[in-house]
């Protein structure tokens, strides 16, 4: 599914948007599946990451973006506390 997603994010970027939190969302769940293996979770993590932050950039006032960045910080309070405030701005 992850490669699907982006082959469309490369070839419909009309819909630019919704494939770079699909992304993202493929990401979190693979990070979430890995569980005896702690490097993949770290990696899927900051792919995750990633793709939240290419779209948070796009659309800074969608606080759903912020949330999931808030669930992907759960090892950093402070890092925590600042997305979920942000998610509700």
């Amino acid at each position: 599914a992850y490669s699907m997603m982006a082959l469309l994010y490369e070839t419909v970027p009309a819909f630019e948007d919704t494939w770079i939190e699909c992304l993202g969302d493929l990401s979190r769940y693979r990070m979430a599946i890995e569980d005896g293996d702690i490097k993949g979770r770290e990696i899927w993590t900051g792919v995750s990451r990633y793709w939240y932050r290419q779209s948070s950039d796009k659309s800074p006032t969608t606080g759903r973006l912020y949330h999931h960045l808030a669930i992907l910080a759960r090892h950093n309070a402070l890092q925590q506390l600042y997305y979920y405030t942000k998610s509700l701005c």
